[in-house]
């Protein structure tokens, strides 16, 4: 019996603490609205899927059609080290418009 309520007071312990971070954590989500910018930038981590980077295009493209940025910059597979810039058309990098 002191097990049971050693271990039901231990989960209602773990209870407590994720309840005390998850609303910590809430206060540091992102609520801003979007701001028009100068640029979008799309960083080139995959978590590896090529698929994620694909979607962080897409959506880049998006709010790029929305009008949020004149430019879209990306990095890795579509950055350059040397030489001129690759500059690609917005229908290259993804079939949304």
């Amino acid at each position: 019996m002191k097990t049971i309520l050693l271990l039901i007071s231990f989960i209602l312990l773990l209870l407590v603490v994720w309840f005390f971070f998850y609303l910590k954590g809430r206060q540091f989500a992102l609520r801003d609205r979007l701001h028009k910018a100068d640029a979008i930038i799309v960083l080139a981590g995959t978590r590896g899927n090529i698929k994620f980077l694909d979607g962080k295009i897409c959506t880049a493209v998006s709010l790029y059609h929305q009008g949020w940025a004149p430019y879209i910059i990306c990095s890795g597979r579509f950055s350059v080290k040397k030489g001129r810039p690759f500059v690609a058309s917005v229908q290259s990098l993804c079939n949304s418009g």
